[in-house]
């Protein structure tokens, strides 16, 4: 698939600036830290705005499952969008598998992981 140039000029100038957001966030299942949604986001729209971008991220479902999907836009009316991004099942502490749909804590958990790596 083939992107607008003024999309990619964009993105271009974007990437001269962004940084990687600090690790503030901790998971303590894992004993590990990440960047949090919130942190990310507040690094990135300033940067998009700033050149002429705006990020939409949206949730639905099908017979697949919840999926995720990332769409740029750029001022011009070009954009680049994602592919669905489909959420995998749950893995309680207990380890037993639970469908993401029929867990909503976990629902939410798996879309806002989803939404720092769209694919």
């Amino acid at each position: 698939m083939g992107y607008g140039q003024k999309v990619i000029k964009a993105l271009m100038k974007v990437q001269e600036e962004i940084r990687n957001p600090e690790n503030t966030s901790v998971n303590p299942y894992f004993r590990s830290k990440y960047a949090a949604l919130p942190d990310i986001l507040n690094m990135v729209r300033p940067l998009l705005n700033k050149n002429g971008l705006v990020l939409i991220q949206d949730t639905g479902s099908d017979e697949k499952g919840i999926f995720v999907i990332t769409l740029l836009v750029h001022e011009s009316g070009e954009s680049f969008k994602t592919n669905r991004l489909y959420l995998s099942p749950v893995v309680s502490k207990d380890h037993n598998i639970i469908p993401v749909g029929n867990a909503p804590q976990q629902s939410g958990s798996a879309i806002t992981y989803a939404r720092r790596y769209p694919k």
